[in-house]
């Protein structure tokens, strides 16, 4: 059942990186910033993901996927403040 639980995280952190290079796909296109960061968010997640997984077999280090963790909601909730403080201003 171990090794089930392993699989499945892997499979997380394949799911974040598709997402991540998915939204660098419409950020090359388009050239927001919000696609730009949405992707670095996935990459965050997916080096979480890679990181718990590292903890769990060497039984130490997790506090490393916690920031992880922390660094990519972070990123996502300051672009999102960035993008609606955007929209908020009208141009002359």
């Amino acid at each position: 059942m171990v090794s089930l639980g392993i699989f499945v995280a892997g499979v997380d952190t394949v799911g974040y990186l598709v997402a991540a290079f998915l939204y660098l796909r419409v950020w090359k296109r388009l050239g927001d910033f919000l696609f730009a960061a949405l992707a670095c968010t996935f990459v965050l997640l997916a080096a979480n993901e890679l990181a718990l997984d590292i903890a769990y077999v060497t039984g130490h280090g997790a506090i490393i996927a916690e920031i992880f963790r922390i660094a990519a909601f972070t990123l996502l909730m300051g672009t999102v403040l960035a993008k609606s403080l955007e929209f908020g201003v009208s141009s002359p």
